[in-house]
């Protein structure tokens, strides 16, 4: 749709826009309801609970982003420079998990099959290699339009925020017992 969607704009087809625009958003709650079911089998999967909670932090946090960015696509769909904006955002959410999965497949393939990463080192080096895409793309705007878009300040933001706190929530007790109560139930 991310692709879609812009080439329809672009080419005048707006009926056909909207009509999509619609629809994704009916796509956007399934994925929102879908991820929510998930979340209670993170827990109940055997994975070492450090890791778990910090997969559900993860997870948390993309979900948050996922429906600010389409609630801000939504609100912001007369002006369509930053309706598009906040319709990438959305796209960038999901980026966290795919670029993890990435390094850690990839590596143990040139090293003998044993990735020299540990969880926490992936989700530090994938907050990175977000963190700077998103950076080129700011750049790229303020170039071309000298302007930068609040939908990558506040993906920049949260990953700064996201990398500082993920060592602590892994370990921290409260969150441990929120998790806990909040999905076991």
């Amino acid at each position: 749709m991310v692709i879609v969607q812009p080439y329809l704009y672009q080419n005048g087809n707006i009926r056909l826009h909207r009509k999509i625009g619609l629809i994704g958003l009916f796509l956007a709650g399934g994925v929102v309801f879908s991820m929510l079911q998930m979340l209670p089998f993170i827990l109940s999967s055997g994975i070492p609970s450090d890791i778990a909670y910090g997969i559900l932090f993860l997870d948390f946090i993309a979900l948050g982003g996922f429906s600010f960015s389409i609630w801000m696509g939504i609100r912001n769909v007369k002006n369509i420079r930053i309706h598009g904006r906040w319709m990438v955002a959305t796209v960038i959410w999901s980026f966290q998990p795919a670029v993890i999965r990435l390094i850690d497949f990839s590596i143990p393939k040139t090293t003998n099959g044993n990735s020299p990463f540990n969880f926490t080192e992936l989700v530090y080096i994938s907050n990175g290699i977000i963190f700077l895409s998103i950076l080129i793309i700011m750049l790229d705007d303020y170039r071309k339009e000298k302007v930068v878009y609040s939908s990558y300040t506040v993906i920049c933001i949260t990953m700064i925020l996201m990398s500082t706190l993920y060592s602590y929530m892994t370990k921290a007790s409260w969150w441990g017992y929120f998790l806990e109560s909040a999905l076991k139930s």
